[in-house]
């Protein structure tokens, strides 16, 4: 065998293995296939579409629940779906007397292999002893809005500020686009 060869076996598997990591690189967008990946930290329910734990005309209350576990503070989620999207309704109760906190919703709505359908996230800023409501529509084409099985709700105290995750929330969207 002459020399060069084994040079040449030696840099195949090191080709391969680029290769194999560049496919591998290339496929890491979980926002192709169920965005909750690119989320860190928060804290997710996952509710099939339509369950509510009560709809008392307001839309389905889907979500009820504390973003920091310690104190008397509490996200709820309501949505709508209307013809050409979702009516979201997103209320930050804080009890706390001293506790001012950014809290970040993001609300996902899936199919049933668990592809993002639409996507929303807010980060929301509550001051102590307060309720904020927030309102927000999701243009969700009738097409799509019927292949929706599943609404992900993550919240999370966002310690970063007022602009924490956007740049993920940016690249979910651009992902849907396409």
């Amino acid at each position: 065998m002459l020399p060069f060869s084994n040079a040449r076996q030696s840099r195949k598997p090191s080709v391969r293995f680029a290769l194999v990591l560049l496919l591998l690189l290339a496929n890491l967008s979980p926002a192709f296939a169920d965005g909750r990946a690119d989320w860190s930290d928060y804290y997710w329910r996952v509710k099939s579409f339509g369950q509510c734990i009560e709809a008392p005309g307001e839309g389905c209350l889907t979500h009820h629940a504390k973003w920091d576990w310690k104190r008397d503070q509490w996200v709820t989620v309501r949505y709508e779906a209307t013809s050409g999207g979702i009516d979201l309704a997103i209320a930050l109760t804080n009890n706390d007397p001293h506790d001012d906190d950014y809290v970040c919703v993001t609300i996902l709505f899936a199919d049933a292999s668990n592809a993002n359908v639409a996507a929303y996230h807010a980060n929301l800023h509550s001051d102590p002893r307060s309720t904020l409501e927030h309102r927000a529509r999701v243009t969700v084409a009738e097409a799509a809005l019927a292949r929706i099985a599943n609404v992900d709700i993550g919240t999370k105290q966002c310690r970063q500020g007022a602009h924490q995750d956007d740049a993920i929330y940016s690249a979910v969207l651009s992902a849907l686009s396409r």
